[in-house]
């Protein structure tokens, strides 16, 4: 009932006048020998499907398009996918036995070293952004997202990071908020300029009024009344203001702007 791994066949000659076939003394190390034989087999099988799984998982990491690295506890890379050395800016393999220090200042390493320790400690994973300077004076955004590994032949956390470059995805969102404050304050001064033009019409609409009473007034009255004066410093305020609301309408948008030469001079 089992899986057959190969036939292993023996064959002994034998003098005249001696029978042939196998003694039982025999059996037990013709049988140990299969064993042996078997176990081997499997072993190499074993080690065939390990080797091809290995490949397998080496071709998908290199494939990626995030970088992937190993780093130890003194934050020293021990492999790094050509996505990490093309996101650090350096050449192709030359990523492993650098420190992830050279690349950060002070206060990112703080923050890195910070990560280490709380992951050390039991965190399953921890997630953050972290600012690198590539050697050629590049500044790139990074989200880590980082799981920590036991060391098996030496005391100590190694950590698997997956670096993500985000610097043009954080620029595209700074422009998008720039985009949508300046239509907030566009639609801010839209909103003025209805208000203005509803307040400027209903002014000059009572403006009207004033100084058209204040015509009819002054027709009725006898050219010597001292009233004269009073009625027409009112016009004249009334026409200054409607030139006023006039200006409102225009800025709203319901008006237009008279445009002409003008002499300061006589200002």
């Amino acid at each position: 009932g089992g899986v057959v791994d190969g036939v292993l066949t023996f064959d002994m000659s034998f003098g005249r006048g001696v029978k042939t076939g196998w003694s039982k003394p025999l059996m037990p190390v013709v049988y140990e020998l299969a064993m042996i034989v078997n176990q081997a087999i499997a072993r190499r099988r074993a080690e065939t499907a390990l080797s091809t799984a290995q490949r397998r998982h080496q071709a998908l990491v290199e494939c990626l398009g995030e970088g992937v690295g190993l780093l130890g506890a003194d934050e020293v890379f021990a492999f790094a996918n050509p996505a990490s050395d093309q996101i650090f800016g350096v050449g192709k393999g030359a990523l492993v036995g650098r420190c992830l220090g050279e690349f950060i200042d002070d206060a990112a390493w703080l923050k890195v070293r910070d990560q280490t320790a709380h992951r050390a400690q039991g965190e399953c994973r921890s997630f953050y952004e972290l600012q690198i300077t590539r050697p050629d004076g590049v500044v790139r955004t990074l989200e880590v997202t980082c799981t920590p590994e036991v060391e098996q032949d030496r005391a100590g956390i190694a950590t698997v990071a997956v670096f993500r470059d985000v610097t043009d995805h954080r620029a595209a969102e700074r422009e998008r908020r720039r985009v949508e404050l300046q239509v907030q304050r566009t639609q801010k001064l839209e909103s003025l300029g209805v208000l203005a033009g509803g307040i400027a019409h209903d002014f000059n609409n009572m403006l009207t009024g004033i100084i058209g009473n204040t015509d009819l007034a002054l027709m009725r009255l006898n050219p010597e009344s001292p009233v004269r004066d009073n009625l027409a410093r009112i016009e004249r305020a009334a026409n200054r203001a409607s030139d006023l609301a006039k200006q409102m309408l225009a800025y709203s948008g319901k008006g237009k702007f008279l445009i002409e030469r003008i002499d300061i001079n006589q200002l």
